[in-house]
C-alpha cells in the first residue's frame, strides 16, 4: 500500500456498472494479478510490474480499462487515501 492513511472500500461488484458508482478518482484497486489507480469512467493508471508498463489505459487510451480487468479477473479489494492525509 502506498503511503498514507487509506480507507478499505466496499464496493457493490454486481456488475461495472455498480462498481463504477462506488469509485472515486485515485481509488486503488486490487486484481488477483495487478494494482491500478482508478482516473475515471473506463480509465485506470497501471501499476508497473514486469511486462507491464507504467501508464494510462481503458477509454481514449485504448488498451485493457477497467472493463477489461473487471471482466478477466475482477476487483479483489479497493482503498481510497483519506483527505487530509498524505
Amino acid at each position: 500500500m502506498p503511503p498514507g492513511d487509506w480507507m478499505t472500500l466496499t464496493l457493490n461488484t454486481k456488475n461495472l456498472a455498480t462498481l463504477k458508482s462506488g469509485l472515486t478518482v485515485g481509488d486503488l484497486l486490487l486484481f488477483p494479478h495487478h494494482a491500478a489507480y482508478y482516473a475515471g469512467g473506463d480509465v485506470l493508471f497501471h501499476a508497473q510490474r514486469k511486462g507491464t508498463n507504467v501508464g494510462f489505459t481503458g477509454g481514449s487510451y485504448g488498451g485493457a480499462g477497467l472493463g477489461w480487468w473487471y471482466k478477466q479477473e475482477g476487483v479483489v479489494a479497493a482503498y481510497r487515501q483519506i483527505p487530509g492525509k498524505d
